[in-house]
């Protein structure tokens, strides 16, 4: 039975020992899913001071759940403590990175989408518990199989169904996977890392975006190609960014 919990450790350099923080009120089983996939998880981690842990759960391709309230697949939660948790965002479907700018309060998450529809997704603490960003009932992709269905309809409008509109989305896929802020002197507000495995624009690389505060709307900045997949970044001045890459590597991408 599937689903994507929360353990902890105090730190030591010798030894870790972990106990379960939190398990999600239920789990999925492939025999009930259709197209069950385990790696559809989300699982992304971001500590705010006066919120607490953000943890991202995907769907594991139990679509419906995303948009039942009841149920805490295809959510983003806030965690404080085992009495204390809360929907920060619902209509997810594979949530990889959370990042927040503590300046502008803006919450950044990027969403993997099915045969296309990746999604660069912004939403502010201001907005907890009321933002859905529409799957399954809207996406910019496609299920792959090609086929319909009644329950994940798969609407290229969020908008016009109630929901909130991606910022930016890629299609066809680019296998998103990363976020960080952007360094000071890049001149940007985030960069998205992705791991895609074909030669969609933008694929195993870094995309650079700035965003313009009155309209909420971001633009591209530059793409730097790396060639490799991408699993995590941090920003280590202001004009350096460090990336792990699927090869076991790091990657130092500098700019002015």
């Amino acid at each position: 039975c599937w689903g994507t919990a929360l353990f902890g450790a105090d730190y030591s350099e010798t030894f870790l020992s972990f106990e379960l923080l939190w398990e999600p009120s239920e789990c999925v089983t492939p025999e009930n899913v259709e197209e069950f996939n385990g790696h559809q998880a989300g699982g992304a981690l971001a500590f705010i001071d006066e919120v607490g842990l953000l943890v991202s759960h995907g769907d594991y391709r139990s679509r419906t759940k995303a948009q039942d309230n009841r149920s805490d697949f295809g959510k983003l939660l806030s965690w404080s403590s085992e009495e204390d948790q809360s929907v920060v965002a619902s209509g997810l479907r594979n949530p990889q990175s959370v990042v927040f700018d503590s300046k502008s309060r803006n919450l950044w998450i990027v969403d993997q989408g099915p045969s296309g529809g990746d999604e660069l997704n912004l939403m502010q603490l201001r907005d907890s518990g009321g933002v859905n960003f529409g799957w399954p009932i809207s996406s910019y992709g496609e299920h792959y199989d090609g086929q319909s269905r009644l329950d994940s309809p798969l609407y290229k409008s969020h908008s016009q169904y109630g929901f909130r509109e991606p910022l930016w989305h890629w299609t066809p896929s680019v296998g998103i996977s990363s976020l960080s802020l952007a360094p000071i002197d890049w001149k940007a507000d985030v960069v998205v890392g992705t791991m895609g495995h074909n030669n969609a624009l933008g694929a195993r690389s870094i995309s650079i975006f700035s965003l313009d505060s009155e309209t909420e709307q971001v633009s591209l900045v530059d793409i730097v190609g790396l060639g490799e997949r991408v699993r995590s970044m941090i920003v280590l001045d202001g004009s350096r960014l460090m990336i792990s890459v699927d090869s076991g590597g790091i990657v130092i991408v500098e700019r002015s």
